[in-house]
């Protein structure tokens, strides 16, 4: 991943349009458009605003070091409606509150690294950061479940195409 790619999914991960981030900036949407296209790099003073836009440090705008486990755990309790219990041996339980229409909220144990790589690949999904890592930890949460409870099975609620027509005939 490039510059323009980092900065262009920093930006998605928040749910922001281009618009919107160069008006936080301060900048016009072109000189924004074209930091995202590679055509053109931020100022210094400019760098630290993005950093400061998308709630990381400059070295994670300038893609200069990997993100700590620390600085997801802190992220991701900032965007998102998540607790991270620490459980100790770098082991910890994450619960992803889910909206109210639910009476449940997924909560899965893992590493320190789980995590991280849970966040990286939410940030290379199609989502927005809150929606892939919620869709991550659910998708954990099924697995878990499935793997620790042997008598449940995943049952096809759609009849088969042959039966439709069968009955229908």
């Amino acid at each position: 991943m490039n510059f323009a790619e980092n900065i262009t999914q920093l930006r998605r991960n928040i749910g922001m349009t281009r618009k919107e981030a160069a008006e936080k900036l301060g900048i016009t949407l072109q000189a924004y458009s074209a930091y995202e296209q590679g055509k053109r790099e931020p100022r210094l003073d400019n760098v630290v605003r993005l950093a400061d836009l998308f709630g990381v440090s400059t070295d994670v705008i300038l893609m200069h070091t990997p993100i700590s486990y620390t600085k997801i755990k802190n992220h991701l309790q900032k965007i998102m409606p998540i607790a991270i219990k620490e459980l100790g041996d770098s082991r910890i339980n994450v619960t992803v509150f889910t909206s109210s229409n639910y009476n449940f909220a997924p909560s899965v144990n893992m590493s320190h690294d789980d995590l991280v790589s849970i966040y990286e690949r939410a940030r290379k999904s199609s989502h927005d950061l809150e929606s892939g890592i919620r869709e991550i930890i659910i998708d954990e949460y099924a697995m878990a479940i499935f793997e620790n409870h042997k008598e449940l099975r995943v049952v096809d609620i759609l009849p088969d195409i042959d039966d439709i027509v069968e009955n229908h005939e």
